[in-house]
């Protein structure tokens, strides 16, 4: 029997190192397959809680943003209207400040008097 053995081995011989190597490798995968995957109940459970939690925490943080975006907006919307109505009243003073009866009335105020069309001089550049 002992022959045996090592007459089967002797014939094997060139073919195991090849076969051995991914057998073995194949053999220590399972072993830290089993080793790293075997979870028990409360490990589970606690990996569950903080995977929930850090799920709740990314959930609470993109909801703060979205709150705080939607605050600008408004806020930005409000400023919009002011400025809009801020530039509603600035035209309508331009209009009133560049219309003839106020430009004749702040000359008159300040002792202007109108000139006689008849008195105008006017000289004509030929051109």
């Amino acid at each position: 029997m002992i022959g045996d053995e090592h007459s089967n081995d002797t014939l094997d011989a060139p073919a195991a190192p090849e076969q051995a190597k991914p057998l073995h490798m194949a053999r220590l995968r399972r072993q830290l397959a089993a080793r790293f995957f075997h979870v028990g109940t409360p490990l589970l459970g606690l990996l569950a809680v903080v995977l929930i939690s850090v799920v709740a925490l990314l959930y609470l943080n993109e909801v703060s943003l979205a709150s705080q975006a939607r605050l600008r907006l408004q806020q930005l919307a409000n400023q919009q209207t002011q400025l809009q109505q801020q530039n509603q009243q600035l035209q309508l003073q331009q209009g009133i400040l560049q219309s003839p009866g106020y430009i004749e009335q702040q000359a008159t105020h300040m002792g202007m008097i109108p000139e006689d069309p008849s008195k105008v001089h006017i000289i004509h550049i030929p051109g």
